[in-house]
């Protein structure tokens, strides 16, 4: 789970573009799955 203010405002799939632009790389070099929550802050679990 990532809870990040960047987040506030954006949808759930520019949400994960975001955090699929950080992890690139690993994602690239091996990781195949990758299962993401992110909230902004407030927002309920």
């Amino acid at each position: 789970m990532i809870v990040s203010e960047a987040f506030a405002g954006k949808s759930r799939i520019e949400r994960h573009r975001i955090v699929n632009d950080v992890v690139r790389d690993e994602l690239r070099d091996g990781v195949h799955a990758l299962a993401i929550k992110a909230l902004a802050p407030g927002e309920p679990v």
